[in-house]
């Protein structure tokens, strides 16, 4: 065992992924088997094996998950669905459909301590800024299961209220997370100033981590492309960061004068973007990395990585969900198998007295810096594909016109913002910003170019297109394992994963699909058969959802968008035309009957109490339904789609309920399914 650190670390991160998924119930047992295996394994072999280390690095991450949520997160859920007293910090404020949505970190929850650092998600929280301490009065609520539910938990959300009954500041809080929160605030202001529009915007994300006036065009183009991870700072912009520092210092400097200068820029850039998981993981293995060099010593980047891993997992074991975090491993690791794969290389041409032509040279580093983002992209693929995003076949040429981009822009913004908080209007502001706003401009060309190009992304819709990519990737480890050639090894699982995604579009190409999208509070409802959708809402912001799903999904051509409203206006329906792109935009002023994909039937109209529209596919009927919806007069349903109002006389197989508090489901005897699922 080399790195036995970082087995532990990786070891550690899997089984907590793994324990969270898993029934709590399970988790007792496992970790006793795993420690009785643990045992055997060293009584058998006398001696510390790996069996042994990877048996105890699993049973302790289960027996910390379980103790976390039996002793710090149950306790705090049994308050849910009751009024209580709370007292915390606001540590986070966005704004959701024109409303304020605050995060608040709990300090007392009815005069009892936290026992875990638990946050409420408050949908409505006015006259109140970040690092407020405030006194709460509220009715809790489990957070939503959606496909937020797993960041939340890693943000340390377990908790949501739609609305306070009474909130009073106490206080401030003097956090230094606080102070270097307002002063980020203060310097993406002054790069905005000098860089508009969606290239200031784009400079404060990269250089700051101030993500909250990117546009939603800037957000899918750059997801689209496979550039999103550049809007988000990571250990690219961190690396970048405390080496421009290391370097700046190495030139007058000593050794190890310049590596703690470089330790005190990660930890200043960490608190100034936010203690996020993937910035601590980064700030982690960079910390490890130059206190390695401090006290000369060589520091190993998976056993950096292993280390952090458990220094988040311990602190939060649901880090391990994180999105951000797996991305950010799963490219590291890659990242470091291409650069121990070239040393290897360069060792043993030294050894041998090889000399390479400088064409040959030349042509071996250009294969490596390609080898990166394809390593990267291969890597990060099955995580990708678990959470249901997509890739694109362009990110290989877009990061390699990217990645090297993004050290420029993150040196020249960072000195521009600083440049302009000390001396308003310099011409050295001006300067540096002038070469930022460049090179974000030739990134941002890159990414639309790539969005624009044919076959560009591919959405990974369920676990039929994600458990191909899952099991190839885990046959590629099993042929590496067997010594198969890995060229060989390679193209036989790309060729396997290409097969079974061929079989499914052929079997599905005629197969309608209806989705529920969006949130619960304003969801829209999206029917798409091959190439043509039509897209059911009742707000733009529900649009605008639909058109981000739309997007990510193959972007079908939207027929008709129709407005569940009585009377909308028609600057709305014209809005969301534009949004949509849809050839029609209808409201409920009359009675609407439509055949507009095939054999799919829309029929939609108002009632006394609340208004309905029918959805026939091919015989299956999907009745949405707001406000009391009386089914004397309708047909029968396969699936009733429904709120906190119940339905009269309601005939239908199924109920979907989208919100909390629809008691009446309770009486109905047919089957209720639960929201965190997408009706197909």
């Amino acid at each position: 065992m080399r790195r036995p650190l970082a087995l532990f670390g990786a070891v550690y991160l899997a089984a907590s992924l793994f324990g969270i998924l898993m029934p709590q119930q399970v988790l007792g047992p496992a970790a006793a088997f795993l420690v009785c295996l643990c045992v055997a394994a060293v009584l058998c072999r006398r001696r510390v094996t790996a069996c042994a280390l990877i048996s105890a690095s699993a049973a302790s991450a289960l027996l910390v998950l379980l103790l976390t949520v039996k002793f710090g997160i149950s306790p705090v859920l049994e308050h849910c669905g009751a009024e209580v007293n709370a007292e915390g910090v606001v540590t986070q404020i966005t704004e959701y459909y024109g409303r304020k949505q605050a995060v608040v970190r709990l300090n007392m929850m009815n005069e009892d301590p936290m026992r875990f650092p638990v946050s409420v998600l408050v949908e409505d929280l006015p006259e109140t800024r970040e690092g407020d301490i405030v006194d709460l009065t509220l009715t809790p609520s489990p957070v939503e299961e959606n496909e937020y539910r797993f960041s939340r938990y890693a943000d340390g959300i377990f908790l949501q209220a739609e609305e306070t009954q009474s909130c009073t500041v106490t206080g401030h809080s003097r956090s230094p997370v606080f102070v270097f929160r307002a002063l980020r605030d203060h310097l993406a202001e002054g790069i905005r100033w000098l860089l508009h529009d969606d290239i200031g915007e784009i400079a404060a994300a990269m250089t700051l981590g101030d993500r909250s006036g990117l546009s939603k065009d800037v957000l899918s183009a750059f997801r689209k492309s496979g550039l999103s991870h550049v809007l988000v700072v990571s250990g690219l912009h961190l690396g970048m960061a405390s080496q421009m520092v290391h370097s700046l210092l190495r030139r007058r400097f000593s050794r190890r004068v310049s590596a703690a200068g470089a330790c005190a820029a990660t930890v200043l850039f960490m608190l100034l973007v936010g203690f996020t998981p993937s910035v601590m993981r980064a700030g982690a293995a960079m910390l490890l990395l130059y206190a390695g060099r401090m006290f000369r010593r060589q520091s190993d980047g998976f056993t950096s990585m292993g280390i952090s891993a458990l220094l988040l997992c311990l602190c939060n074991p649901y880090a391990a969900v994180d999105a951000g975090l797996l991305l950010s491993y799963s490219a590291a690791s890659a990242v470091i198998l291409v650069g121990q794969h070239e040393r290897r290389q360069k060792i043993r041409e030294m050894r041998t007295g090889t000399e390479l032509s400088p064409a040959r040279e030349w042509t071996r580093k250009w294969m490596y810096r390609i080898a990166v983002p394809v390593m990267t992209g291969l890597f990060t693929l099955p995580v990708i594909a678990s959470l249901g995003s997509g890739v694109s076949v362009w990110s290989v040429p877009a990061n390699l016109i990217a990645v090297p981009l993004t050290g420029f822009v993150v040196a020249t913004g960072l000195v521009a913002a600083l440049c302009q908080a000390v001396l308003p209007f310099s011409a050295p502001a001006q300067a540096f910003s002038f070469l930022c706003g460049a090179g974000i401009t030739i990134i941002g060309k890159t990414a639309q170019t790539a969005t624009q190009l044919p076959g560009g992304y591919y959405h990974f819709a369920g676990a039929a297109e994600t458990i191909p990519v899952l099991l190839a990737a885990l046959l590629f480890v099993l042929g590496t394992r067997m010594k198969i050639r890995r060229a060989v090894n390679a193209v036989c699982c790309a060729l396997m994963v290409f097969a079974v995604f061929g079989v499914q579009f052929a079997v599905n190409r005629n197969v309608a699909r209806f989705t529920v999208v969006g949130s619960a509070v304003s969801p829209a409802y999206v029917v798409s058969l091959r190439d043509e959708a039509v897209v059911l809402y009742r707000s733009v912001g529900a649009a605008e959802d639909a058109e981000e799903w739309l997007s990510e999904h193959s972007n079908p051509e939207v027929r008709m968008a129709v407005c569940l409203e009585a009377k909308a206006p028609d600057s709305e329906l014209d809005q969301v035309r534009n949004i949509l792109n849809a050839d029609r935009c209808e409201d409920l002023s009359g009675r609407l009957a439509e055949e507009p994909i095939h054999d799919i039937m829309i029929i939609a109209d108002e009632q006394k109490d609340g208004t309905y529209a029918m959805i026939n596919i091919g015989g299956w009927i999907a009745c949405i339904g707001f406000g009391t919806v009386d089914f004397t007069m309708l047909p029968h349903a396969d699936l009733y789609v429904g709120g906190t109002a119940k339905p009269v006389n309601l005939d239908a197989d199924a109920v979907l309920i989208l919100r909390d508090g629809a008691e009446w489901t309770e009486s109905v005897s047919c089957t209720v399914l639960e929201r965190s699922g997408e009706p197909s």
